[in-house]
């Protein structure tokens, strides 16, 4: 199984290259983004958008169970692109009226699904 194969140095180092190199062309490659940070072993898609969230948290926020089901009272088990995208615009949507981070509105919404 590829996912239990070790991980090198050199192998992590071109991924993250990687990584920062379509995070600083911006928006449009976010799948892109997702799906190269998704290659490492043990990265979900959870774990994707929180490395988006330590890159960049005025613009990202982590996508996970307790949060989906706070801001849309549907109870999902994971999470596709597409998923991460509507998060992302519902975050920023409800981000831009309150003059706080999208990190910020993402962390009162796991906050309030306790």
């Amino acid at each position: 199984d590829a996912r239990r194969e070790p991980l090198t140095p050199e192998i992590l180092r071109e991924v993250l290259g990687c990584f920062w190199r379509l995070h600083q062309q911006g928006e449009p490659t976010l799948g892109v983004q997702l799906g190269v940070l998704r290659s490492l072993p043990g990265v979900d898609m959870g774990v994707s958008t929180a490395i988006l969230a330590l890159a960049d948290y005025k613009n990202y926020g982590v996508i996970d169970v307790r949060n989906w089901l706070a801001l849309y009272r549907v109870k999902r088990g994971s999470f596709t692109v597409g998923d991460c995208l509507r998060y992302l615009e519902s975050l920023r949507t409800l981000a831009q009226p309150l003059k706080m981070d999208v990190q910020e509105v993402d962390y009162l919404l796991w906050k309030s699904g306790k």
